[in-house]
């Protein structure tokens, strides 16, 4: 959770929102509180799904980032993030695709069926420095396999 004022992101140091783990089905599915002001800040790619070592990216210095407002009691779908290797870093890619989310969620959440909603996102420029420890308690890992990009053998949207 974090802040936007005049016109950057600015994490909360001391209220961190933490997604450990791979995508399951190309996706991170999780729980936040109304009113909270969201953005992504810190992603490594690792080799294996227990791995902490790995490309990274990361909100500071001004690059921008997909940050978005908490809906009350809406179950939403932000976006697709990609990122791209890009010499010892990630470089994120921002789109949408709510069909393919929609199908993911009532593949793997039956009883949603109907509820999942498009939400706006905003590319806004981080707050943080660079210069500051690129370790925060909101890295999300995400190990490098194919099976970390795309749907799980379980699903398998139509196109």
């Amino acid at each position: 959770p974090g802040e936007t004022s005049g016109g950057k992101f600015k994490q909360d140091k001391w209220r961190m929102a933490v997604v450990g783990g791979a995508p399951e089905g190309g996706f991170v599915v999780g729980k936040a509180a109304a009113g909270e002001t969201l953005a992504i800040t810190n992603v490594r790619a690792s080799a294996a799904k227990d791995d902490l070592i790995g490309r990274g990216f990361r909100s500071c210095d001004g690059k921008e980032t997909m940050t978005f407002q908490v809906p009350a009691g809406k179950l939403i779908y932000v976006g697709h993030v990609t990122f791209a290797e890009s010499g010892a870093s990630l470089h994120a890619n921002y789109h949408q695709d709510i069909e393919l989310a929609q199908k993911y969620m009532e593949a793997v959440y039956p009883g949603i069926k109907g509820r999942v909603e498009p939400w706006n996102y905003e590319l806004i420029p981080a707050a943080a420095s660079c210069a500051e420890d690129s370790y925060t308690p909101g890295t999300t890992y995400t190990p490098r396999t194919s099976q970390s990009h795309n749907p799980s053998p379980s699903y398998r949207p139509s196109r």
